[in-house]
């Protein structure tokens, strides 16, 4: 079908964590509320569940930063009516982001990483 397997599985991940209340909060920053804008980079606060804007990061933060271009392709693949995934084509760049962003949200929940996880090695 041409459709990369990563996309479904990833919807899956995130409609999971929404499911469960874990859904990572991703339009806007903990701190000051500010609404995540299209040409910003972002920083994953795991424990906290929530992205913080490039003003309110923290050096410590910048192995979590994660670009808008992400953002955007996460919150289309979750939303109620997704966008078909063939027309959802991210970049490499995006689909590394989107990994590490899920990888680290499930395994805060579970509180360990997932056994399984070694089977979706991309």
């Amino acid at each position: 079908s041409g459709v990369d397997p990563r996309l479904p599985i990833f919807r899956f991940q995130l409609v999971l964590l929404r499911e469960i209340g874990h859904l990572p909060q991703l339009d806007r920053c903990l701190r000051c509320d500010a609404e995540v804008t299209a040409t910003e980079s972002v920083r994953f606060w795991v424990s906290q569940g929530c992205v913080i804007c490039s003003r309110c990061g923290r050096p410590e933060y910048k192995s979590t930063e994660i670009h808008s271009s992400t953002i955007e392709r996460l919150s289309q693949l979750v939303s109620d009516s997704p966008v078909s995934d063939g027309d959802v084509q991210p970049t490499s760049r995006e689909y590394r982001e989107m990994h590490a962003f899920l990888v680290s949200a499930i395994t805060h929940v579970l509180e360990r990483r997932p056994k399984m996880l070694r089977y979706l090695s991309f």
